[in-house]
């Protein structure tokens, strides 16, 4: 069987490397997949094997298929073709291009909606955190902007972010060991050999919600909005870990550390994942029987102990819970000629304390410095220090459990072997006091709407929106369904697009998509009302939506194709809705036209011929009769 150009490539790139003493680092996306399946990669894996001291796979974090990606990438580690691998956190993972958002709470690629930069440069802090977790050793960022601005560090992202994250998980040696990692993962999934595209699919729809079905996917990590909000940090709480995939040709020795190997297609259902993935991980201290809780994801792994806000672009107030070794308490402070004397409650199993000063305006790690170590007694004294704000923590094996919440972009960091700070002491002339630790912005809001949106609407006409918008829930939910019938019972038998096209032609339409495409699903979000002919019994909303399906590319091994309409800029479209005799709210317009015939017939062409969108395009006045506009259109018309 002939090697791919591309992969013939790689393996003599990586050869060059090792002779020369180099380092290849690797981000390909969903390809990592294909590189632990396609038998075609079978000599590139044995290379990878060979020079693994040379090869750097990371996860270059970029949604879609986050999850996939960044499993597939792990498990080349865990099976010994690179001795390192590593996370390529990156600015294009929020950009409205890659994952719709633009602010907490608001979804959408419209140009004149400028992303809040802002709140978003937290999340390089989660990328790095999970990869520390998971045993990853490299980090690189792109782009070089959010580290270099001209021959200056960026603030924003790397001195605030970037920076003091890495500074912490190596100071803290909070980087999980494979050995770590072998103890937390309970079950890993091997990937079967694949010489086909529709072998290739089949696994997929384990792995990957945004193109397949995604079943152990959403099993292990969830989707509290799926598609519209991209993933990175599970919704599950943590419970489940992360599922490494295994390339083939793991060693059976590997296979052998993970109490059950996954192979694919074992559950036909996510409840059939779950239940298996239960089976596996037992319920922790932050996982709840009720499974759609709003928990905080609490990951633990070796040294580390991480608590994150699971929304990747919503405030939400998020519990937690967590098992940490208990937290030094009842601090006193006392001065003397020699200093100040720090005293605590004892704790039997301590094994040693270390004494803290906080440092004034630090904001991010390190926000302590170390004045005393190595403390055996529980009291110190600091000498020549009359005033500061001071902790106290231990190395103990006792442990104590941690209950709090999060909210967005909050992501804590503990050490599993040392008692988190808690408790500060104040001490000023003449007094000192204790202080609880806030792990939290209390000021943000404990939760966002998303699709209850109702920006325009006139005071006396909010039930008769609400029930419109329940329509276009309704009506998204029969296209999911790929239910045309159903789908079809939302227009009126009056409905003409802004083109002068009826139900039929969208009947039509809508078939064609289903013909080719699959996994239809659709994001959404309001922009605005019109409910100034409410009392004529029409409302109008602007919504940004696109309607999306998956082309199974009938190239030899090729990669799925994502689609969507409509395609024109913003992607905004205006649904005007009639109440009919009977109180039903039905469809009457859409402007521009949507579904378009133009915009599908594009997404269709052959790739031997170059075309334009121009040339698709389905307006009557593109055929020279724009006076035509607005009259109804039928069969015969449509095919002269």
């Amino acid at each position: 069987m002939a090697v791919p150009a591309n992969l013939r490539y790689l393996a003599e790139l990586l050869k060059l490397c090792g002779k020369y003493g180099k380092h290849l680092s690797l981000q390909i996306q969903i390809d990592m997949v294909h590189l632990g399946a396609d038998s075609l990669a079978g000599p590139l894996r044995e290379v990878f094997r060979t020079y693994s001291d040379y090869l750097l796979p990371q996860n270059e974090c970029i949604p879609p298929s986050y999850y996939a990606t960044q499993a597939a990438t792990w498990g080349l580690w865990l099976a010994g073709y690179c001795q390192n691998w590593g996370m390529e956190p990156q600015w294009w993972w929020w950009t409205k291009g890659e994952s719709y958002f633009i602010r907490p709470g608001v979804f959408g690629v419209e140009a004149a909606m400028e992303t809040d930069e802002n709140s978003y440069a937290r999340l390089y802090r989660a990328f790095i955190i999970e990869g520390a977790l998971m045993g990853a050793t490299v980090y690189s960022i792109e782009p070089p902007q959010d580290v270099w601005q001209g021959e200056f560090t960026d603030k924003r992202h790397f001195d605030e972010v970037i920076y003091p994250t890495l500074r912490q998980i190596i100071e803290q040696k909070l980087i999980a060991t494979k050995e770590d990692v072998f103890a937390k993962a309970k079950g890993a999934y091997q990937l079967k050999e694949c010489s086909t595209l529709q072998e290739f699919d089949a696994l997929l729809q384990d792995l990957d919600l945004e193109v397949a079905e995604g079943r152990l996917e959403r099993a292990a990590y969830g989707a509290r909005l799926p598609h519209l909000m991209k993933e990175m940090i599970p919704d599950t709480g943590g419970r489940y870990y992360f599922i490494p995939l295994l390339p083939v040709g793991t060693p059976q020795s590997t296979s052998q550390r993970f109490a059950k190997i996954i192979q694919p297609g074992e559950c036909a259902t996510v409840e059939g994942y779950r239940q298996l993935l239960d089976g596996l991980y037992p319920r922790t201290e932050n996982t709840s029987r009720d499974f759609s809780s709003n928990r905080a994801c609490v990951l633990r792994c070796g040294p580390a102990i991480a608590v994150m806000q699971s929304r990747e672009n919503l405030y939400e107030k998020q519990s937690f819970a967590v098992d940490v070794p208990r937290w030094v308490s009842g601090l006193q402070a006392r001065r003397t000629a020699e200093g100040l004397r720090l005293a605590w409650d004892p704790d039997p199993e301590a094994q040693l304390y270390r004494a803290w000063k906080r440092i004034a305006g630090a904001k991010v790690y390190p926000q302590w410095e170390l004045v005393k170590d190595r403390i055996e007694e529980p009291s110190c004294l600091l000498s020549g220090v009359e005033r500061g704000t001071f902790a106290i923590t231990a190395r103990t094996a006792q442990k104590k459990r941690l209950e709090g919440t999060v909210n967005y972009a909050e992501y804590l960091l503990f050490q599993a072997d040392e008692s988190p700070i808690v408790e500060q002491l104040v001490v000023e002339p003449g007094t000192a006091r204790i202080e609880k630790i806030s792990w939290t912005d209390e000021s943000l809001p404990a939760a966002q709407e998303v699709w209850r949106i109702f920006d325009g609407v006139q005071s006396g006409h909010e039930k008769e929106a609400e029930a419109v918008l329940e329509q276009f829930g309704k009506l998204i939910a029969a296209f999911e369904a790929r239910d045309l019938d159903k789908l079809m019972s939302h227009y009126d038998p009056d409905y003409r697009d802004s083109n002068g096209y009826g139900p039929e032609y969208v009947r039509r339409a809508w078939l064609w998509w289903y013909q080719r495409t699959v996994i239809p699903y659709v994001v959404a979000q309001v922009r605005s009302w019109d409910t100034s002919h409410s009392s004529e019994g029409v409302i109008s909303f602007t919504a940004w939506n696109r309607f999306r399906g998956t082309i199974v590319w009938d190239e030899p091994f090729g990669t799925h194709g994502r689609v969507r309409i409509p395609r024109h800029d913003d992607e905004r479209v205006t649904w005007t809705w009639k109440r009919n005799p009977a109180g039903q709210w039905k469809i009457i317009r859409t402007e521009p036209a949507f579904p378009n015939f133009g915009e599908m017939l594009w997404i269709g062409r052959g790739h031997d011929v170059k075309h334009t969108m121009h040339e698709f395009s389905d307006t009557p006045a593109s055929r020279g009769d724009a006076s035509q506009n607005s009259k109804p259109r039928g069969p015969a018309q449509e095919l002269k």
